[in-house]
């Protein structure tokens, strides 16, 4: 199940694509490139390009556009867009719409870390393009498993850290994820991170453990580091879900996640293995 990413800013300005087109002031060798559209000035912008104005000499895609519209992150392999990447690893880009930087975001924490080790994906941008979440199965940019994680990086404070970890115990950040964990949603505010994993170690307080063999959602608070179980039957302590959930999307503040899930027990009845989308109180019973 595929979270699609945002690509239009929260007041309909702004909407960032990708296109092979040779017309639009970026490759001209029908090279994938990331692009803005600003609808008020009939204009179409460039995004994957590097602070000098060249083209990113490999394909990009991806898009992720702030919803402030200040900024777009978005994927390729690039080489010429900043110093310090990695040849031929697909890393995660956040690039300044308000002035001349592209800047690399999956690298290790520091402000010159090591970019990542392993392809990065799936980039999400909080309101101002402050912090951008992705997932990888990098090495090296904490300690996690060598499946798909997902990832936060604070652009301006240079740091990085994972996301997909279980519930926080006596102060202590809890396990990373046994499992795969993928394709993030991060709030507005930058605070919450919804994903979704096939991890069994994620359980929390908030409702029971998720069930092993399906797909499940989550959202993790960045402040309290706090792991909580989205996709779980109604009340405070619901039952896992017993079939795959995905798709999850935050509202601006968290309180709320939609998701799609085929599992039986989270209410309404639905027929064995359709697809039915559910709305979550997060830090609630329903």
């Amino acid at each position: 199940m595929a979270n699609p990413p945002n690509r239009a800013s929260h007041d309909g300005n702004l909407v960032a694509f990708t296109s092979t087109a040779t017309d639009l002031g970026g490759p001209t060798d029908g090279r994938a490139a990331v692009y803005v559209r600003d609808l008020s000035s009939e204009r179409t912008y460039l995004v994957s390009r590097s602070a000098g104005g060249a083209p990113a000499d490999a394909p990009a895609s991806e898009p992720s556009l702030a919803p402030g519209g200040g900024a777009v992150a978005f994927t390729s392999s690039a080489d010429n867009l900043a110093p310090g990447a990695s040849p031929g690893v697909t890393e995660v880009w956040l690039r300044d719409l308000h002035g001349d930087r592209t800047t690399l975001v999956s690298r290790a924490p520091g402000g010159a870390g090591a970019p990542a080790d392993a392809s990065a994906t799936n980039p999400s941008v909080d309101q101002r393009g402050n912090r951008v979440a992705f997932q990888s199965a990098a090495r090296n940019l904490g300690a996690a498993g060598s499946h798909e994680n997902v990832w936060l990086r604070d652009v301006a404070g240079g740091k990085t850290w994972l996301v997909s970890r279980g519930f926080k115990h006596h102060m202590v950040p809890g396990a990373p994820a046994n499992a795969a964990s993928t394709l993030p949603s991060l709030s507005r505010d930058g605070r919450f991170v919804c994903f979704q994993s096939a991890a069994t170690n994620l359980g929390s307080a908030y409702g029971g453990d998720p069930r092993a063999g399906v797909e499940n959602v989550f959202v993790h608070d960045t402040r309290s580091l706090d792991t909580i179980l989205i996709s779980r039957a109604p009340g405070r302590d619901g039952t896992g879900a017993d079939g795959g959930s995905g798709e999850v999307s935050g509202s601006a503040g968290a309180s709320l996640a939609a998701f799609s899930s085929k599992a039986g027990n989270l209410g309404g009845g639905p027929p064995p293995g359709v697809a039915e989308v559910y709305r979550r109180t997060i830090f609630g019973g329903r």
